[in-house]
């Protein structure tokens, strides 16, 4: 016997495709995408380059796939442009900063 159906019609079986597809599926702008695609096939061999050439910044960021090079070099940027880290001694004190309210 073989197992009881999933879907009692083609078009339920039709439709509860359609939703799969809609949940794993992206449309995208196919000029744009290959225009990014290039930009970064294009910034991994710069940083292949300069990796040969022995740059010790393309050292530590150039990887193996064009996408963890691309997230290596983004997290150096923002490592790069975030303000320095306070000390607890630099902080400014809470009630330094308060007037006194008098009723």
């Amino acid at each position: 016997m073989g197992r009881p159906r999933q879907y009692a019609t083609a078009t339920e079986r039709q439709a509860a495709y359609r939703r799969r597809m809609k949940t794993t599926t992206i449309w995208v702008d196919r000029e744009a995408f290959t225009r990014m695609d290039r930009a970064v096939i294009s910034l991994q061999d710069e940083i292949w380059r300069a990796f040969t050439r022995g740059t010790p910044r393309a050292r530590a960021l150039y990887r193996s796939q064009p996408v963890d090079t691309v997230e290596a070099a983004v997290a150096w940027i923002l490592q790069q442009i975030q303000p320095p880290q306070r000390t607890s001694a630099e902080e400014p004190r809470q009630d330094a900063t308060k007037k006194e309210e008098t009723c």
